[in-house]
């Protein structure tokens, strides 16, 4: 599952390049990051206690405008990250486990509200949207019939981040922001749905071409 989820991501790496090669200012990275878990609602009934940590995320980038003298950038994050869900069950009186692989997109359309030689702060809305897997689902004897966990995440907030500028080619970014998830949830015992509300902060570099801030 891993691996599919990595060969997703350079195709999808691969395809936006094509589709970007007119593109005079430009930028391709690497990010890792962390989000944070501040409330959670609207899960299935009986559970209670649910909590999810994030224990690493990481991925590529494509941004435009990353040094540029210009209003309007766009980013596309790609990241593949591993967390941890627990809750308990009122109607099995039982606690569940998961360990989720989650494969997701970042949209980010920023504006630049400083701009100069050295650095760049902008703020925008963002969207995107996760898929995960728990491929060992039966766990503890939690669920009797065997299959797979899946789940579709979809998140919208807003962001806002800084480039640091070094040289003419080579930029150090960080960025936070807020999003609420609309997280589906499917088993072989049931489908849910639930909302979740968290902060999330990435640190990474990008490799500039073409562009200088002028």
């Amino acid at each position: 599952m891993k691996l599919k989820a990595f060969k997703i991501s350079i195709i999808s790496l691969i395809l936006l390049l094509a589709v970007s090669a007119s593109c005079m200012a430009m930028g391709l990275g690497v990010y890792v990051g962390y989000d944070f878990l501040l409330s959670s609602l609207g899960w299935y009934d009986n559970w209670s206690n649910f909590d999810r940590v994030k224990i690493i995320q990481a991925g590529m980038l494509f941004d435009t405008n990353v040094a540029q003298d210009r209003l309007f950038n766009y980013r596309l994050q790609i990241g593949l990250d591993f967390s941890n869900a627990t809750f308990y069950d009122q109607d099995r009186s039982q606690s569940a486990d998961m360990n989720i692989w989650q494969l997701s997109f970042c949209n980010t359309f920023g504006f630049g509200f400083v701009r100069n030689e050295m650095v760049r702060f902008w703020v925008g809305p963002q969207v995107g949207f996760g898929l995960g897997f728990e491929p060992n689902f039966l766990q503890k004897g939690y669920y009797s019939e065997p299959g797979d966990f899946f789940e579709f995440d979809f998140f919208a907030g807003v962001g806002l981040g800084i480039n640091i500028h070094l040289g003419d080619t080579v930029s150090l970014f960080a960025d936070a922001g807020l999003r609420l998830h609309e997280d589906f949830m499917m088993s072989p015992a049931a489908a849910f749905v639930g909302y979740l509300i968290k902060v999330h902060a990435n640190v990474g570099v990008i490799f500039r071409f073409d562009d200088t801030y002028e």
